[in-house]
């Protein structure tokens, strides 16, 4: 692995500034990926007027096709970074991001903007589990729900800067902006992180992943999505909507039979079998197509039905992950101490319970302070709560070279609840109208019961164990990058 001090003083004097910068490079890279996704959604509407002749289901590859790559690509990624290198990865997925989004912002028409979001999708999986397995390497394990916490309030702060940000930037000028706001943001992480960390892989490393899985799992992805999409308009007992959801089926299930078969599995069975990691991200998977589902749902309920501006939809949107950000740090530490049972399953009810808040007391008429806002903070302090358990719960007892590809199968999992969420959300309001109070309530109340099964599943998660007394202590582990 990589460079360890022997001396503990001077350990302790060279380890703390090498953790501050992986802490500072990681968070850098975070920001700009949830700033991206929660820009993206705001400027949905934006983006949507921008291109009239495209509908709003066809519109909606620009967030699938990245959503989509993102999920499948993250998990060969993770173990790419393990074999070659985290830093090496880390670096290029943010020289890929940030091209990307340049061209991003120049596309002159929204096929080639679909196109460009994939490509930056592929940047996104190169520096998701690369960066969260620098910032995991740099403390002993008994502290990674402080460093899992720190990698979560960074995103949630990016999610509750991101609305008021994107709809400040689309008012003055246009949506192209919210591309081009990450180039600044990722050149700044690419070089501090070329300058300043270490490599590190598993040197142990040595085969190629299952590249028929990686195929196969971009390819089901995007099938499952393309028949929830396009369900309502080619019906859904149509032979092109059964043949995708169908087929997208079965090319996941290849994918599984081949991780429990195959040498070089794109997802290893220790990362499979483990009890906690499995409650984990499957509790991830279920809230992820609650969570992204609502989320788009309000960018649109305040635009359509309250007719906000984009500015005054992104203050409004702005509290909750404020709150989950506050929410984050504390949430880590108690799972430190008691783990994530009943910390995830508490914030499954408070999200449930802003989601039926919304239900009943949001109407047509505007009401931001007596009507919407309680839900937001109830659902932000509960998203909080779940994502630090969750993802802290899905590395947990992992060992430090599989750091990468345990973050990368937790995230890509993530962002296939993504996928489905807002495939589902476009397609019901496609069919039943994006004007009436009826419908956002009908998704609501989908998004809270999905929200409370997720909380069910996370009851399964253990707590973590003990360290044993031959674990490294902090100081000197806090030296390891990588």
């Amino acid at each position: 692995m990589a460079e360890e001090l022997t001396s503990p003083r001077r350990s302790a004097s060279a380890g703390r500034p090498r953790v501050m910068v992986v802490a500072v490079v990681a968070s850098l890279a975070t920001f700009i990926a949830f700033l991206d996704a929660t820009i993206v959604n705001i400027a949905f509407p934006s983006i949507h007027a921008g291109f009239p002749a495209w509908s709003m289901d066809s519109l909606s590859w620009v967030m699938n096709a990245y959503n989509i790559l993102f999920a499948a690509l993250l998990m060969p990624a993770g173990r790419y970074a393990d074999r070659f290198g985290r830093k090496a990865m880390f670096t290029a997925g943010l020289i890929v991001f940030v091209v990307a989004s340049l061209l991003c912002a120049l596309a002159p028409g929204a096929g080639l903007l679909i196109v460009l979001r994939g490509v930056q999708a592929v940047g996104a999986a190169m520096i998701v589990p690369s960066s969260l397995a620098l910032l995991l390497a740099a403390f002993p394990e008994s502290r990674r729900g402080v460093a899992v916490s720190l990698f979560a309030a960074t995103g949630g702060l990016a999610a509750g800067i991101g609305p008021a940000l994107g709809g400040f930037l689309i008012e003055v000028w246009d949506w192209r902006v919210v591309f081009a706001v990450n180039v600044p943001i990722g050149l700044v992480a690419a070089i501090v992180a070329w300058v300043w960390l270490t490599e590190a892989k598993d040197e142990a490393a040595t085969a190629w992943p299952d590249i028929v899985s990686i195929v196969c799992s971009v390819a089901g992805f995007g099938l499952l999505a393309l028949g929830i999409v396009k369900g309502h308009d080619w019906g859904w007992a149509d032979w092109h909507t059964v043949g995708s959801l169908c087929a997208g089926i079965v090319l996941v299930l290849i994918v599984a039979q081949r991780c429990r078969t195959h040498p070089a599995p794109l997802i290893e069975a220790t990362i499979l079998t483990d009890r906690t990691v499995a409650a984990a991200n499957a509790s991830t998977f279920v809230f992820a197509v609650a969570f992204y589902g609502y989320l788009l749902a309000n960018v649109l309920f305040l635009t359509s039905l309250w007719h906000y501006s984009t500015v005054r939809a992104g203050l409004a949107l702005t509290p909750a992950p404020l709150l989950s950000t506050l929410v984050a740090r504390p949430a880590g530490i108690l799972y430190d101490r008691f783990g994530g049972r009943y910390i995830a399953a508490a914030g499954a009810v408070l999200v449930a319970l802003g989601l039926t808040w919304y239900v009943r007391f949001v109407h047509v008429q505007p009401g931001f302070l007596t009507d919407f806002l309680p839900g937001a903070a109830l659902s932000g302090l509960g998203v909080g709560m779940l994502f630090a358990s969750l993802s802290a719960a899905a590395v947990q007892g992992v060992a430090g070279a599989r750091f990468a590809t345990a973050t990368a199968f937790s995230s890509g999992l993530r962002q296939l609840g993504a996928v489905l969420g807002i495939a589902a959300c476009v397609s019901y309001l496609g069919a039943h109208g994006a004007n009436r109070l009826g419908s956002f309530q009908v998704l609501w109340e989908g998004a809270a019961i999905v929200t409370v099964v997720a909380g069910a599943v996370a009851l399964a998660l253990r707590p973590p164990s003990r360290p044993r007394e031959s674990e490294p202590s902090e100081t000197t582990e806090s030296t390891r990058i990588g």
